[in-house]
């Protein structure tokens, strides 16, 4: 969903071409593959242990929260300077508000996995 945004956002250009292009989008796939699943590991699963924990089942609760995480991951690839890939954007506060939109569905739609793992096995 990401690399859609950047490419919506800033065009495909094959000026160097099509084997570039595709070298640029997987390095780009991998280098927001990592930041996810890191931001998985350090958000997002302890998240669910305390919705398991408190007995959260409610899909806007998981929605919430995913839309909250997902924030605080965008807010920390800008300052890190790394949403410069996907906005085009040279300054991080402009970068962070060009990326809230794809960051806020990425992780409303993350959290809303996680809550389908939550269900219980139908019988």
């Amino acid at each position: 969903m990401l690399l859609s945004w950047g490419a919506v956002r800033n065009g495909v250009h094959l000026d160097y071409g099509v084997p570039e292009f595709i070298r640029g989008e997987l390095s780009r796939f991998f280098l927001y593959g990592v930041a996810a699943e890191i931001a998985v590991a350090i958000f997002g699963i302890p998240a669910f242990v305390l919705f398991r924990k408190f007995h959260i089942t409610s899909w806007l609760w998981y929605s919430l929260g995913g839309a909250v995480i997902s924030q605080l991951v965008n807010i920390c690839l800008a300052m890190t300077g790394t949403l410069y890939f996907l906005t085009g954007q040279p300054s991080k506060l402009q970068a962070c508000k060009d990326a809230v939109i794809p960051f806020f569905l990425c992780g409303v739609l993350s959290a809303l996995l996680f809550r389908v793992f939550d269900s219980p096995a139908p019988v």
